[in-house]
């Protein structure tokens, strides 16, 4: 049975090693499946810009992009359309 909540989890792997990781069941109800989902993206968007910037203090180059994955079709089309976002988020 479904309480209406989602559980977080991401994790972040930098030059082939673990170096964080989340699994947090959330302690709000979202309207809808791809809010929540969309929600949850943003959070691991956070926790990347964090780990650019604690590599930044410590003189560490990284290279490439720094990626985001996700299964929900629905939040990677909000997260890609900016008018999306305004309507569903605000």
């Amino acid at each position: 049975m479904s309480d209406g909540t989602t559980t977080l989890g991401y994790y972040i792997v930098l030059y082939g090693n673990l170096v964080a990781w989340r699994s947090k069941k959330q302690s709000i109800v979202a309207r809808s499946n791809t809010k929540a989902e969309f929600r949850d993206m943003t959070m691991g968007i956070y926790e990347l810009l964090w780990m650019k910037l604690v590599l930044e203090d410590l003189k560490i180059q990284c290279e490439g992009y720094m990626k985001l994955f996700s299964d929900d079709k629905s939040a990677i089309s909000i997260a890609h359309d900016h008018t999306l976002q305004q309507r569903e988020v605000g």
